[in-house]
């Protein structure tokens, strides 16, 4: 497979899960919308680690580290749009900050916040749409029409 065929893979899924997280918000199920606006934040990044360091992804749901992977990769660093990326991560990693915030996550030490865990309508839909902000920054460091890679 090509850098560009593991990308486009990647973005499948990210695009699959935000449908998901569409039909979360439809089912009125505003737990889940924040978790799996995460995983596909994190899909689509690991399909642009894959795509602009041509190297497979780490395995890792943390969205700080997957972000700091890809801005960090020197190849990706001295293109034109890795310079772009280190401008604008800012102003994006505050956004992918909150929507971690009310992800939904099974370790022993979210027992104590449960309740926490329980957002209501707005908080979801503010969440959404902060992830679908994310993955169009995102999409514009993939490929372009007609790349081959």
């Amino acid at each position: 497979m090509t850098a560009t065929e593991k990308y486009r893979y990647w973005e499948m899924i990210s695009d699959y899960d935000m449908g998901t997280a569409e039909d979360m918000v439809k089912a009125k199920r505003w737990m889940y919308v924040a978790s799996i606006c995460h995983t596909a934040i994190g899909r689509l990044l690991k399909g642009l680690i894959v795509y602009n360091t041509n190297k497979e992804t780490p395995k890792s749901d943390n969205l700080v580290f997957l972000m700091n992977r890809l801005g960090g990769n020197q190849t990706f660093s001295a293109t034109e749009g890795g310079q772009r990326f280190k401008a604008e991560k800012e102003e994006y990693l505050d956004l992918i900050i909150d929507i971690t915030y009310y992800r939904i996550n099974d370790y022993p030490f979210s027992y104590q916040k449960t309740l926490d865990r329980f957002i209501e309508e707005n908080t979801a839909l503010e969440v959404l749409e902060k992830a679908k902000r994310v993955i169009s920054w995102l999409k514009t460091f993939g490929p372009g029409a007609g790349d081959d890679r």
